[in-house]
């Protein structure tokens, strides 16, 4: 996966849609992630397109590379920095991943949208169901803040190194339920 490291670190469109299309063929974001976090963009600008790419395919990322670790370093790597001020944020979390501290990196400044998303049936079905949690997070935990960025979703989006957060509240829990059931809100 160099072609895509080599392309993120020198801003190459071109280069980045050839390796994109060998990623997508072969099944190998996990080594495109590990490459591109020893070589990040020096471009400000292509880390702006980079975002695109994330809100549009993120969450499909996340799932094939399965490894939190790897693609916070691997974002930090690729996407625009933040460089603000320490930031209250909200996420819906399972009980499962509170319980372990292996929160996910997509946080809020909404503590309703993080509600919608913890009273969803996927996380509440999980066992122990699910939370409303909330954080202080500082500038070192923040990786990027798409809601500054491209707020396109309205979902008021941070991503968040869970690793540099000091503090997190349980602000709500939500019972389990069956994957099947109708979650009534």
């Amino acid at each position: 996966m160099r072609n895509f490291a080599r392309a993120v670190r020198t801003a190459n469109a071109e280069l980045l849609v050839e390796a994109l299309n060998v990623i997508e063929e072969q099944y190998l974001w996990t080594a495109a992630m590990r490459a591109v976090a020893q070589s990040p963009c020096r471009s400000n600008e292509f880390r702006g397109r980079l975002l695109d790419l994330w809100l549009d395919s993120g969450d499909r990322v996340r799932n094939e590379v399965n490894d939190d670790l790897l693609l916070i370093r691997a974002l930090r790597a690729m996407l625009p920095r933040y460089n603000g001020p320490a930031v209250k944020l909200y996420r819906g979390e399972t009980f499962w991943n509170r319980r372990r501290r292996t929160y996910g990196i997509a946080w809020t400044t909404s503590a309703e949208v993080a509600r919608d998303f913890a009273n969803e049936r996927a996380r509440r079905g999980c066992r122990g169901g699910s939370v409303l949690i909330e954080t202080l997070a500082s500038p070192a935990a923040v990786i990027c803040a798409p809601a500054f960025v491209n707020g396109r979703y309205g979902e008021r989006e941070y991503l968040v190194d869970r690793r540099r957060l000091r503090s997190v509240t349980v602000l709500e829990r939500f019972e389990q339920c069956s994957p099947f059931s109708r979650v009534i809100t």
